[in-house]
């Protein structure tokens, strides 16, 4: 293959939310979902004007940093940021809010109104196939 055929395969991949593992690529929501023990939790903390807020981070590996969100019934503002290669998203599928697409080194805000106890699944709808899935529980 020529370099030009190469640059541009390799930057169609990125921009149609594929990962490559070992020597071949993998087109994200195809083949079957990866599940895995989480990674981390992270309770989120009242800011200044009382909402709550935590902090996730989208990884190379294509999961969430943390991947379980503690919080109470109300709003909360969570910042995720991206310092992966890949661009990420964040979804509540359950409760219909979803992110904009989050390109390389960038960050964006997402509020959520939680209104009762229990259990949200989050996910990156780019990745989700790979085990980019998290959950909110909610006391």
């Amino acid at each position: 293959m020529t370099c030009a055929l190469v640059s541009c395969l390799l930057a169609g991949s990125l921009l149609a939310g594929c990962s490559r593992t070992g020597s071949h690529v993998h087109v994200s929501g195809t083949g079957p979902a990866v599940s895995g023990a989480p990674s981390a939790t992270a309770t989120a903390r009242p800011a200044a004007d009382g909402v709550q807020q935590v902090v996730v981070d989208a990884t190379d590996d294509n999961h969430f940093k943390p991947d379980v969100v503690l919080a109470r019934v109300g709003k909360l503002r969570i910042t995720v940021t991206n310092p992966s290669v890949f661009p990420v998203d964040l979804s509540f599928p359950t409760l219909g809010v979803n992110s904009t697409t989050i390109f390389t080194g960038k960050s964006t805000v997402v509020t959520v109104d939680v209104p009762a106890a229990g259990s949200y699944p989050f996910v990156c709808t780019f990745h989700e196939h790979e085990g980019m899935t998290g959950s909110l529980v909610v006391s």
